[in-house]
């Protein structure tokens, strides 16, 4: 019995995980639109801000990326991995590999556009790929860490 609760668990878990991670996103947009402190307009009104964005934007596409040649390159034959795709865990890691590189190229478009309103979207969009990155790392860190059982 306790074997099965720990591994309803884990499934629980793991399957929740990213609605938990990106619900941060949903709060920073409404206090942002909301209110009157307007969170970004001070990051946005220095040109040089965006092109820094940008370029750690780039480099979070490199992890993510990184990240796919991992979990490709590790076995199929280990228990855990043939659990993870058993609980169709691989399409939440390939659908946050791939939101993830598409959320960084927002921030990336923003700074060669040059536009108020992408600007802005580009830092929400920054800010739900770092989050995705955050995911990322979790799914890594126990394929990688249990990949001997």
């Amino acid at each position: 019995m306790k074997n099965k609760i720990l591994h309803l668990l884990n499934i629980i878990i793991f399957k929740y995980i990213y609605l938990s991670v990106l619900f941060p996103i949903v709060v920073i947009i409404i206090i942002d639109c909301l209110s009157n402190f307007k969170l970004f307009e001070t990051f946005i009104s220095q040109s040089s801000n965006m092109s820094n964005l940008a370029g750690i934007s780039g480099t979070f596409i490199g992890f993510l990326l990184t990240a796919a040649t991992i979990y490709l390159s590790l076995p199929l034959d280990s228990k855990f991995k043939v659990w993870f795709i058993k609980h169709e865990h691989h399409k939440i890691f390939v659908k946050n590999i791939l939101f993830g590189t598409i959320f960084f190229m927002v921030p990336i478009i923003s700074w060669i556009c040059n536009l108020e309103i992408l600007n802005i979207i580009g830092i929400y969009c920054f800010i739900a790929g770092c989050l995705e990155v955050l995911v990322s790392m979790y799914y890594i860190y126990h394929l990688i860490t249990k990949q001997k059982s």
